[in-house]
């Protein structure tokens, strides 16, 4: 067959085949300042769509990439680095309006003077459900009409991207059917409806295949086509309906620098990676996850909120290919990776397009590692077994999930 008979999916699987053996020992001769450049431009990184894809590498047919990379061994040795039987959460609680009786949660909406009044507000939809809400104001003086909401500024979680005017916005809607108030007798079920707009910069979520589209294509050479508006007929989320276990890699930026919290717009290099390589003690290999901590809910409980569509600490687009060179499975952070601005004039989100379209690799957003650093800081280690189970959607292109750090 002559190369102009080879479909754009085609010609880029078999590139996809020779990055992979390009990244075997002993194919990386360049000298890493060439092959982790500081200072890529958009042309750089359509190329590296091509150099570093694993398009065709399991098949015409896969939808899982590098979660393939997790074998029987890997699971195994993963399992042999629970010692201590401790478990931790890397989620944040979901992003919820707060308890009207009990008032705002100072950890999460600080009140420097005075106090606030709560107004709860039913919505009711078409289908005759009932959506509560909270606008939030200041207390009015005893004998004062009630005034409207005062204007507050959006706190994190909720609180990070804003909301309509100056309202909070939540991403998770918890609704009770019905409650301990309402029962006809004595005994009876409580009965509630979650539901959740997960992807974004508030929610703990797992970024599936299907979530990126670049140039009119998903992972594997799929066309965008094959999402409509059912959902993900490919690349969904059920490719991970097993979970997954690996050996889990805390990159802990902060404590590897000896600060608190990494700047709003501070970049990881690959030159970082390699010093965090050697001076821990871990070699990150094939197969592992990957958690990059920045340190963003410690910032953000010292100093407020942290925009991460306009500034956030994370990986440059560089570190990316160091971390493809060295076939990880799973990559995840407290915030979304990237590093913003991403320092790559014309491309927004490197790390998330390449990984997503062109290595295969799920992503994992806005974990809470800041327990996981504790933990690993006391028993001096880095690594752990890591346990992952996204919910089973047909058709979704990711999942709110808790992932687990066993130590």
């Amino acid at each position: 067959m002559s190369e102009s008979q080879l479909s754009a999916r085609d010609r880029l699987r078999l590139l996809g085949a020779a990055s992979a053996a390009m990244a075997a020992p002993g194919a990386l001769a360049a000298p890493a300042a060439d092959r982790y450049p500081r200072n890529l431009t958009k042309d750089d990184i359509d190329r590296w769509m091509n150099e570093l894809s694993n398009w065709g590498r399991w098949g015409k047919d896969d939808s899982a990439g590098t979660v393939n990379l997790i074998t029987n061994a890997k699971r195994k040795q993963a399992a042999a680095l629970i010692r201590e039987g401790i478990s931790v959460s890397m989620s944040l609680d979901a992003d919820i309006a707060p308890n009207p009786a009990k008032g705002p949660d100072p950890a999460k909406d600080p009140v420097p003077s005075g106090c606030r009044q709560f107004t709860q507000v039913k919505s009711y939809g078409s289908g005759g459900s009932v959506t509560t809400s909270l606008k939030l104001g200041d207390c009015p003086a005893a004998d004062a009409p009630l005034p409207a909401p005062a204007p507050t500024p959006p706190a994190e979680g909720a609180r990070d991207g804003g909301g309509r005017g100056n309202e909070p916005r939540y991403t998770w809607q918890h609704v009770m059917r019905s409650t301990g108030q309402n029962m006809r007798g004595p005994s009876g079920y409580a009965v509630d409806t979650i539901s959740v707009n997960y992807h974004g910069n508030n929610t703990t979520h797992f970024d599936a295949l299907s979530h990126f589209i670049f140039n009119g294509h998903i992972y594997n050479g799929y066309p965008a086509s094959v999402i409509t508006t059912w959902g993900a007929e490919k690349d969904d989320v059920l490719a991970f309906k097993d979970g997954l276990v690996t050996r889990g890699v805390l990159v802990d930026w902060p404590r590897f620098k000896n600060v608190p919290y990494m700047g709003d717009d501070e970049a990881i290099y690959a030159e970082d990676l390699d010093a965090w390589e050697k001076k821990s003690g871990v070699k990150i290999e094939s197969g592992d996850c990957v958690l990059v901590r920045t340190g963003r809910w410690k910032r953000v409980a010292e100093k407020g909120p942290l925009d991460l569509n306009k500034q956030a600490p994370g990986l440059y687009a560089s570190a990316g290919r160091w971390l493809k060179d060295r076939d990880i499975a799973l990559l995840g952070s407290d915030v979304v990776q990237d590093v913003r601005p991403s320092r790559v004039e014309g491309v927004n989100q490197p790390i998330h397009q390449m990984f997503l379209v062109a290595v295969g690799t799920p992503l994992f957003d806005n974990c809470d590692l800041e327990a996981a650093s504790d933990q690993a800081a006391k028993l001096r280690r880095s690594t752990f077994c890591m346990m992952v189970a996204p919910l089973r959607v047909p058709g979704a292109t990711g999942s709110p999930f808790n992932p687990l750090a066993l130590f």
